[in-house]
């Protein structure tokens, strides 16, 4: 969903923080994300030959039948098919409802013996059928859409801060829809099962005419991240914590949500809007320094330490408007961080890296067995 020139003309004419912001939601939004060069692409007609007949080939296609021994056809896993989502609801539950949903993700004995006979595997993934939903559609894009979609109705040339205002505080996320066969949850799960099967396998990504849409093609990225971490080993975690930080850093840049204007931020100077009472007057470069003083915190408002739970940090002005990442929208750390790194990597503030890691590795092996355990 995309503004008309008529109205970014108006918004950049205002430019006010409620306009600035508004454009900056839609710049997020038609952002095209550039697909990976490591990443195998083919047409949904060659399905049957992107595997082999040598190895064991599991296809992710609601439609495929399989022709020989050797392909396996994953069963429909997601029971989410058209279940409309609430407006203060996401895909990602937490407690008992999550635990309930990836119980049924289980794996089974036909699988496993297969795998087990097998040294290769390819992974066949149709990407007009595997669920994105968890890491596409995420509060702060239901939400950006929602504003651009009430923007929309206003006329352009009655269009005034005051109305701009009032969208931005009431307009609740956009209610999705979930559509896939196959839960993202499920891939990550097989993918992670033949890694600690030490089975070498690789990944064919199918899909109708060999076009991807902007939301496969970030699928496809993240898996390919995914599947490099898996790779690493206990290396992974260093990669997961340089990876998640590098995206968070580029998107608070190159969107500047923040939008700094004559020394302070939107937060700073909306101190009432949204009940927002951030106390500090001015830029000082740390936006969690309301708590404590970070001994990280340079006198020229820099930070010496690369701090994850930092960088998940949103200023509560931007937080009331879905802005940031939940660590259920990043897929390194859902499909590899157990609920107990979740938590390391939410809460650890005001730490170096090297501190950090050194906890995420130490919790490493608990809940050993359910590698998605309480999404938070």
């Amino acid at each position: 969903m995309q503004l008309s020139e008529q109205k970014i003309k108006k918004l950049k004419e205002m430019n006010s923080d409620e306009a600035r912001l508004i454009l900056r939601f839609h710049e997020y939004l038609k952002e095209k994300p550039v697909l990976c060069e490591s990443a195998q692409i083919k047409k949904m007609k060659n399905i049957a030959e992107s595997g082999s007949k040598k190895d064991l080939n599991i296809v992710f296609d609601k439609n495929y039948v399989a022709s020989d021994e050797r392909f396996y056809q994953i069963p429909q896993t997601s029971f989410m098919n058209n279940t409309k989502m609430k407006s203060d609801e996401t895909y990602y539950y937490s407690g008992k409802k999550m635990k309930e949903r990836l119980n049924n993700l289980v794996i089974s004995e036909e699988l496993k013996e297969k795998v087990a006979n097998v040294s290769c595997v390819n992974v066949i993934l149709n990407l007009e059928d595997v669920s994105s939903f968890p890491i596409w559609n995420t509060k702060m894009r239901r939400k950006m859409l929602a504003v651009i979609e009430k923007v929309n109705t206003i006329d352009a040339t009655s269009m005034k801060n005051s109305s701009l205002r009032r969208i931005l505080e009431n307009t609740s996320r956009e209610v999705m829809k979930e559509e896939k066969s196959y839960e993202l949850d499920y891939v990550l799960k097989v993918l992670r099962y033949l890694y600690d099967c030490k089975k070498e396998f690789t990944v064919v990504y199918v899909s109708a005419e060999g076009i991807l849409e902007d939301e496969a093609i970030m699928l496809v990225n993240e898996l390919e991240k995914y599947i490099k971490a898996l790779q690493l080993g206990e290396k992974r975690y260093s990669y997961i914590y340089d990876t998640v930080c590098h995206d968070l850093d580029h998107m608070f840049s190159k969107f500047g949500f923040c939008d700094f204007q004559k020394n302070q931020c939107i937060s700073q100077r909306h101190k009432n809007l949204f009940k927002n009472n951030y106390p500090l007057p001015k830029k000082n470069g740390c936006c969690f320094n309301v708590y404590r003083t970070c001994s990280h915190h340079q006198k020229d408002g820099s930070c010496d330490t690369k701090c994850l739970a930092c960088k998940l940090y949103t200023c509560p002005f931007l937080g009331k408007l879905s802005v940031g990442m939940m660590t259920s929208e990043i897929l390194l750390i859902r499909g590899l961080f157990n609920a107990k790194q979740k938590r390391d990597a939410i809460y650890r503030f005001f730490m170096t890296e090297e501190k950090v890691l050194k906890v995420i590795k130490k919790h490493q092996n608990l809940e050993k067995s359910r590698h998605f355990s309480n999404i938070m």
